[in-house]
């Protein structure tokens, strides 16, 4: 029991854990990535995602790519939805032909944002 007397039974335990994982799904969502570019024009990024949250499902992942030069300076970022499901505790990869800034030395890859699926 609580100090507020609800009793912790396992369905409340997982329904407090299940809000928490909702609230900042990029807390949980952790994404990979390697790049290479194309022989004819274009990039390929190739990474994967995983779902460190136990308890919550995430769908329509969106990655966030910030493309640097070779002093590490920001020369731009992309932002690209992912049509997935990350199920609780998996990893999915991917794969993206995208059109990436010239003179790219490297990229940062972080996920911006996901939806909980209820």
């Amino acid at each position: 029991t609580t100090a507020k007397g609800i009793v912790n039974t396992p369905a409340n335990i997982k329904e407090e854990v299940r809000k928490k994982e909702s609230v900042y799904p990029a807390t949980y969502l952790k994404a990979t990535m390697s790049w290479r570019k194309k022989l004819i024009g274009g990039t390929v990024l190739e990474g994967t995602l995983h779902n460190s949250a136990p308890a919550v499902n995430f769908k329509d992942p969106v990655i966030l790519v910030t493309w640097l030069s070779k002093t590490n300076t920001v020369i731009g970022t992309n932002r690209f939805p992912l049509n997935e499901y990350v199920a609780a505790g998996k990893t999915i990869s991917y794969k993206l032909k995208v059109k990436a800034p010239s003179k790219i030395s490297d990229i940062m890859v972080s996920v911006e944002n996901a939806t909980v699926v209820k």
